[in-house]
């Protein structure tokens, strides 16, 4: 069987092969056979990594928390908070360009003074999911479509389509799968491409050998959709842009208006439901590193990864 003392007789020789000018090497006996080394430099009392490890090996738990927790709700990522959250030591941190919110349970305490510094290493985070809706209309936001390509996106897409009162005008969803079958049934042909000056909106005229048939394409509509799963209702703007290819192929392309301020205020509700219940202040911002030190269930030789 091995002697444990070996191994804490190579530590306290590791540590003090690390002492340098200047500094006083200092073992203490904790029990019989348990020694720690410490290096002692005016006040400041260093343990040398090696032995930690050793110390580590054989205390009953980790000195100290530390890992990563993702949280895939809102409300799970609050609850763990709450769960962990210190008063002195919990920061959060809201990343507006990732739509992400991270915890450090561990920070530095506020106040000038660093001889209390934080591990850094128990951290939480929440990647705010992008709901269904909002990722199938951003995906064909100014992307160019064929004529059937964008009849059935509207068609497969009309329970996203709403008139709100702040503007009446907003074609319903019956109008917009009107001009949907109306491209459909149209898709041979030729076409003539008409605006009218004073509303603006254009029509798409389609001759046949037989006959001539037209379809009004509205200049734009609403969509009321969430930005994030869960998350608030936002009504979008949608323009409507269509052209014809060579004179005869039709070509659409929806733009979505104020999408930016859209994210930017859905992730702004996320940083204030967390704020509020939390109790925390939501910083702006990543988080500092953590301190470089070795987490008690790590191998010496483990690379963090980055959070």
């Amino acid at each position: 069987m091995k002697n444990p003392t070996s191994d804490i007789d190579a530590a306290v020789k590791a540590g003090a092969a690390s002492v340098e000018i200047g500094k006083r090497f200092q073992i203490e006996e904790l029990a019989p056979n348990r020694r720690i080394a410490l290096t002692v430099s005016g006040d400041a009392v260093t343990v040398p990594a090696a032995v930690q490890r050793a110390l580590d090996e054989l205390a009953p738990g980790p000195t100290h928390r530390s890992g990563l927790a993702r949280l895939h709700e809102l409300d799970s990522f609050i609850e763990h908070v709450n769960r962990n959250k210190d008063g002195v030591r919990t920061t959060l941190w809201a990343d507006a360009r990732e739509f992400l919110v991270r915890a450090v349970y561990d920070d530095d305490p506020s106040g000038p003074e660093f001889t209390d510094a934080g591990y850094r290493q128990f951290r939480a985070v929440y990647e705010c999911p992008k709901s269904e809706p909002w990722c199938a209309w951003t995906a064909v936001d100014g992307v160019a479509m064929s004529q059937t390509d964008f009849a059935d996106f509207l068609e497969d897409r009309l329970d996203d389509i709403v008139v709100p009162e702040s503007d009446p005008d907003s074609p319903p969803a019956s109008a917009l799968l009107e001009v949907a079958r109306n491209l459909i049934i149209n898709s041979t042909g030729r076409f003539k491409r008409t605006v009218d000056p004073s509303t603006g909106t254009g029509s798409l005229i389609c001759e046949t050998d037989h006959d001539k048939s037209s379809t009004r394409i509205p200049r734009f509509f609403h969509v009321g959709i969430p930005v994030f799963e869960q998350g608030v209702v936002y009504s979008i703007r949608m323009l409507v842009r269509f052209k014809l290819i060579g004179g005869h192929t039709p070509q659409f392309t929806l733009q979505m208006q104020n999408r930016a301020r859209a994210e930017s205020d859905a992730f702004g509700d996320v940083r204030t439901a967390i704020a509020e219940s939390t109790d925390l202040v939501v910083l702006a911002g990543e988080p500092a590193a953590n301190q470089g030190r070795q987490a008690p269930e790590q191998s010496p030789t483990a690379k963090e990864r980055p959070f």
